[in-house]
């Protein structure tokens, strides 16, 4: 993967009471892995993206100042969009550029529906091409529905990351005497990997800040530099005892070496690769019993 994107592999087990929550789980994993849903769900938000930018310019310049410390003039609109969108589901920014207007304009460019159809017609050829996804077919899709800004801001948040699975085995057993479908169990395993891209600095210093939270009951952030001065903390004090283990100084000694090589390369890194240097610090900080000071 390039800098800016990774992925995690995931190994999970499950239970599922019946088939009904067995079918929920396949139709979850199914929404970022199958290449059809992929396909409907940019097609979709090219669509969405596309009108924003169509019926909001007076608004995208409006962000463009807005964000101007993040990104420079030249940054596309679609970026501006995309990353306004993301701050209204993340961060619960409020939300300038999408309306209801526009989410059933984007439903009807969609499926190529003009004036020579009626409205009706529009959205059922909407949830017959979405019947896969029917978190977005049977929400948004419904034409006289008025919550549809709280339902794609309900979507987007629940959206799983892209996931690729590599591996799905499951068993299916009777809870019961009877023979009826719905009292099967299923049980089983799957791996995926779950693909992502760009990590902000915000979310590294998230990510930093409980980790200091975990380690050190601080609001300060975990970085390489607080794990070094605890470090030398602890060795200051013990270094003045005559019943410390020598081994528990030489421990020492090495684990404030790795963390002095860690912070020479830290800089280097790509955001990804700083957080997973994060968990590695506060792991080595775990096992040396660091973290109970």
């Amino acid at each position: 993967m390039d800098n800016n994107a990774f992925y995690i592999p995931i190994n999970i087990e499950f239970t599922a009471p019946n088939k009904r929550s067995f079918l929920l789980l396949v139709d979850k994993l199914s929404t970022t892995s199958n290449s059809a849903n992929l396909s409907l769900l940019n097609e979709f938000f090219f669509y969405l993206f596309k009108d924003i930018q169509e019926h909001k310019q007076e608004e995208i310049a409006q962000l463009r100042e807005r964000y101007k410390d993040i990104f420079p003039q030249d940054t596309s609109e679609i970026t501006i969009i995309g990353y306004h969108i993301y701050q209204w589901i993340k961060h619960g920014e409020d939300n300038i550029l999408v309306t209801e207007n526009i989410i059933n304009d984007t439903i009807k460019k969609n499926i190529l529906c003009d004036e020579t159809r009626q409205e009706s017609e529009c959205f059922y050829a909407f949830r017959e091409k979405y019947r896969n996804l029917p978190q977005i077919a049977y929400t948004l899709g419904i034409q006289t529905r008025s919550s549809k800004l709280a339902d794609l801001k309900n979507i987007l948040t629940e959206l799983p990351p892209l996931i690729s699975i590599t591996s799905f085995n499951f068993d299916k057993s009777k809870t019961s005497l009877s023979l009826i479908d719905k009292d099967k169990k299923y049980t089983g395993r799957f791996s995926f990997n779950a693909y992502g891209r760009t990590i902000t600095p915000e979310e590294i210093s998230s990510i930093a800040k409980k980790l200091g939270n975990l380690c050190f009951k601080t609001d300060e952030e975990l970085d390489i530099a607080l794990a070094l001065k605890k470090v030398q903390e602890l060795l200051n004090q013990i270094g003045h005892s005559e019943t410390v283990n020598s081994n528990i100084i030489s421990s020492l000694e090495e684990l404030r070496y790795l963390l002095q090589q860690s912070e020479t390369e830290y800089g280097r890194l790509s955001s990804y690769q700083k957080t997973i240097k994060l968990f590695e610090v506060f792991r080595m900080l775990s096992d040396a019993n660091i973290c109970t000071m």
